[in-house]
């Protein structure tokens, strides 16, 4: 292993000629590159700015290049266009517990909100089987890529992917996605606590109407938080009803897979768009090509970033907790833990409850499959629990049974 190599972030990587990928074993020199690219790092570069426009997708998939490529050279002493499929085998092996860990493994902490700062490593720890899962998706879509464009002649991860990916089961995700909602008395009160929030100053109430307009978005819409970041408010349009007589208002989301998703927007959310426009002094409604951001920051008028959302609705949620620590402490707790995209999970919960259909949910969300939006059935497990409720234990039914007899 070759520990004097320091741990650097991707632009700053110069590595030497026998790691840098420009002579690896698995480049393709039968045809023409289609990328620019010379070295690993510069080809990684080009993979990534296909994702410059979805943040946390852009972070992510740097994290996760960057992770291997410090692997492949520092532990593996060969460059990335060189890894075998026994190199991506032990890989995950390695992410199961990264040693050294003194190397390779520090607090999230040391990151202080910035990438590598001092005391940066790569990992936390090890890492389980389905964030590994993540992972190797992930780095899938980079070798492809690199295939693709001709600058590798094979996919290493994609003869033993089956053996290193973690397959999400139906009742997974629906755990994982209702253990990640806000109940009604949490929802009720990040708007209680929005609405008591301060207006002492301007920036007071600009910042208080962004957040509203903010937690209506998210509540309504059920957007992604990188799907907020790139759109402006041209993405509301109305197209007229003939049958109704009437304008419908819609929002059309730029989502994942680069599919457009087109939202229905209820007067609820109408009405909070309309405010928040008035307040910026514009037009009540927007108009076509309108390059106003759909969020944007007090300080430079450009959108602000799906970071910055994170923190500003974060702090909302802080304050929600505040108010429950003393009566509800659990729910505070839960609400502590919570991100925007929990936003997302409520308002397809809420919409099961409020009894629109399962093809609009889908819809709604932009999921590819029916399948997903049935993780946000409620009535189904509401009566499968009621009905388990009817099995007792033997000498219970016998007492029960004896009741019935005697009060028929």
């Amino acid at each position: 292993m070759n520990q004097n190599l320091p741990l650097l972030q991707l632009s700053e990587m110069l590595l030497p000629t026998h790691l840098d990928g420009s002579q690896g074993i698995n480049r393709d020199l039968r045809n023409p590159c289609l990328i620019s690219a010379q070295n690993d790092v510069l080809a990684i570069n080009c993979w990534l700015a296909e994702y410059k426009h979805t943040e946390t997708t852009y972070r992510n998939y740097r994290r996760e290049a960057e992770r291997l490529l410090l692997w492949a050279v520092v532990a593996n002493n060969k460059p990335l266009s060189s890894l075998t499929r026994e190199d991506i085998l032990n890989y995950s092996l390695f992410l199961n517990d990264p040693q050294p860990a003194d190397y390779w493994c520090g607090p999230k902490k040391a990151r202080n909100g910035k990438r590598w700062t001092n005391g940066w490593k790569p990992f936390e720890g090890p890492v389980g089987e389905r964030s590994k899962g993540t992972i190797f998706a992930s780095l899938n879509s980079l070798f492809n890529y690199l295939v693709d464009t001709q600058y590798l002649a094979s996919n290493p991860i994609a003869s033993v992917r089956r053996q290193i990916k973690y397959q999400h089961s139906f009742e997974e995700h629906k755990t994982s996605a209702l253990q990640r909602v806000f109940d009604f008395d949490q929802s009720k009160v990040i708007y209680e606590a929005l609405n008591e929030m301060p207006e002492l100053s301007g920036e007071d109430k600009w910042y208080k109407e962004r957040l509203r307009f903010m937690m209506d978005l998210f509540y309504f819409a059920c957007p992604r938080v990188d799907e907020v970041k790139i759109h402006t408010m041209s993405a509301f349009y109305k197209v007229y009803d003939p049958k109704a007589g009437k304008d419908r208002w819609w929002l059309a989301i730029r989502g994942k897979g680069n599919k457009l998703v087109r939202k229905p927007v209820n007067r609820s959310l109408l009405a909070a768009l309309i405010r928040y426009r008035r307040f910026l002094k514009l037009s009540d409604l927007p108009e076509l090509n309108e390059t106003e951001p759909l969020i944007r920051s007090q300080e430079t008028g450009k959108a602000i970033s799906a970071r910055r959302i994170n923190q500003i609705m974060k702090a909302l949620f802080e304050r929600a907790a505040q108010k429950l620590d003393s009566t509800q402490p659990d729910k505070a707790n839960h609400l502590r833990k919570g991100s925007p995209h929990w936003l997302r999970h409520t308002s397809l919960s809420m919409q099961d409850e409020a009894d629109i259909k399962e093809k609009h949910r889908q819809d709604n969300a932009g999921h590819a499959n029916i399948q997903t939006a049935k993780i946000y059935n409620h009535s189904y497990d509401r009566g499968r629990h009621e009905e388990m409720e009817k099995l007792m234990r033997p000498h219970e039914l016998e007492s029960r049974h004896g009741q019935e007899i005697i009060n028929p």
